[in-house]
């Protein structure tokens, strides 16, 4: 008959490590360590809609609380919004920097 140990530990199930929460910390290094894993695996490229609306809302130009809506992005939203941005200047060094980058991305798919 098979044994089961949780989590590969080497000891069997004790309710004293659960209410400790080794179990749950266990699982959860293991699951981000497996979803670490895909990502590198399967790496994709973000669309420019939501490099624009990632770039409005690290600027300020969004709250961070404001969710991405691929509705709005279908219809070239935060492309317009990234481009009515672009009148003002960033305020310091790094944000100038990932303005140029993104604004030499929205315009390469132009």
């Amino acid at each position: 008959m098979l044994l089961w140990v949780p989590y590969c530990l080497p000891v069997e199930y004790d309710d004293a490590l659960a209410a400790a929460g080794v179990y749950t910390k266990q699982q959860r290094r293991r699951s981000d360590d497996a979803l670490l894993k895909f990502e590198q695996h399967n790496q994709y490229e973000s669309s420019t809609e939501l490099k624009a609306f990632k770039y409005l809302i690290k600027t300020g130009h969004f709250p961070e609380s404001q969710l991405f809506s691929p509705a709005k992005a279908k219809c070239g939203y935060y492309s317009k919004q990234l481009k009515q941005s672009r009148r003002s200047k960033p305020d310091n060094k790094e944000s100038r920097r990932e303005y140029r980058r993104i604004r030499a991305i929205s315009k390469a798919n132009m």
